[in-house]
């Protein structure tokens, strides 16, 4: 009887210690997998003019939609969709420049990436005032080391996050309050403006 119950013993915390093992085996699996999906964001104040070849880039992009020039557009965007080419084809029509675009970034999620949030003021034929807005951007760096603007849609839920912690920073939520103030209070105080941009 006692050997039967020694056995008995013996077998049940042989057991437990196997669970605990594939336990922490499963916990340290669980950890390792979270820590490759997260990406530290660091906290570093927005940049305006930091990288000269991301403003020229934003130039030479910004041109484009002015002047329609599609070719020059898909250049510069990595898979700009047909829908967005027939858009940038029609809005052409109405647009007479963009007297300000100020450049921000911050550094992106991989090597040679940039977040860059773009407030810009656009001039349009039919209307005296320029109106505010701001676009948010991945930039990326291809083999030959020049800047494209990302929009292939398939980044990762890693990158994706990183993108969405940056733009909960202070300093961005101020930029966009202060471009979409600006706008909500051209179109509250200007019937014109709201007829035009609804037309």
């Amino acid at each position: 009887v006692l050997c039967v119950v020694g056995t008995v013993v013996i077998a049940i915390n042989a057991n437990k210690r196997k669970m605990a093992e594939e336990s922490v085996e499963t916990t340290e699996g669980v950890d390792i997998e979270l820590a490759d999906n997260l990406l530290a964001v660091p906290e570093v104040p927005l940049q305006q003019d930091a990288v000269p070849e991301i403003n020229e880039l934003f130039s030479a992009y910004y041109t484009a939609m002015v002047d329609g020039d599609t070719d020059t557009m898909s250049r510069l965007v990595d898979h700009l969709d047909e829908t967005e080419i027939l858009k940038a084809q029609e809005t052409s029509k109405y647009i007479e420049s963009y007297p300000t675009i100020e450049v921000y970034t911050k550094v992106g999620p991989r090597e040679g990436t940039y977040v860059a949030y773009v407030y810009n003021e656009i001039k349009f034929k039919d209307y005296e005032k320029p109106v505010p807005g701001m676009r948010v951007y991945y930039v990326c760096t291809d083999e030959n080391g020049e800047y494209y603007i990302n929009e292939d849609g398939e980044e990762s839920e890693a990158e994706l996050n990183y993108i969405r912690e940056l733009n909960l920073q202070d300093d961005v939520v101020d930029l966009n309050n202060r471009a979409a103030a600006a706008y909500n209070d051209m179109v509250a105080e200007d019937e014109v403006l709201r007829d035009f941009l609804m037309d």
